[in-house]
């Protein structure tokens, strides 16, 4: 259930358009997306999830820090919003924007079991990237066909596509041949 839910959430943030994002979405007194949906139900998962994994000493020093510090930082701008009068959905939707780091830093803790289960992931990860480019391949070709017709160079330069996913992908398949490469010196030193 993990790999299909982590594979739609990946799926829908690389490569739909945020016009799309929030065109289609729910109103439950401020507006929840699919991003938003399946976050939740990741979160969720996540917390039912079975306990057995790669046991260390304890968890990372920062886990406990950065989740607590951006939940502290939720409540701060909760009562912010309220103490200034903010309207409510105004807040509630930068809190939710908010929240939704140290949500993906649990999910991640949770279903990322053992250093082996970060495989997938990472291929995961970079098929993303790869429909992400091609997402962004489409736009270029369809604004390219609109600036023809007389539409402003300006709209190659908005940001409607996840493009920033390739990035991402990256980040973490060096991150993986990193930790490859530091496990490799620490059994040469042994």
């Amino acid at each position: 259930m993990f790999a299909l839910l982590l594979t739609l959430l990946l799926a829908i943030n690389f490569t739909l358009s945020n016009d799309i994002l929030l065109q289609y979405r729910i109103d439950v007194g401020f507006p929840l997306n699919a991003l938003d949906v399946l976050m939740m139900l990741l979160g969720l998962a996540a917390t039912f999830a079975s306990r057995a994994r790669f046991e260390t000493e304890r968890a990372h020093r920062l886990l406990v820090w950065s989740i607590g510090l951006l939940i502290t930082a939720a409540a701060c701008g909760v009562v912010g919003g309220m103490v200034t009068g903010a309207p409510v959905r105004q807040y509630v939707t930068a809190i939710r924007n908010l929240l939704s780091l140290p949500l993906a830093i649990f999910i991640g803790y949770r279903f990322l079991k053992t250093p082996a289960s970060a495989k997938p992931v990472t291929y995961l990860l970079l098929a993303c990237s790869v429909a992400s480019a091609l997402a962004l391949l489409f736009l270029v070709r369809e604004t390219s066909e609109g600036i023809a017709g007389g539409k402003s160079f300006d709209e190659l330069r908005s940001v409607r596509y996840g493009g920033d996913g390739g990035i991402f992908a990256m980040c973490v398949a060096g991150w993986r041949d990193w930790q490859r490469d530091m496990s490799r010196q620490r059994a040469a030193v042994a």
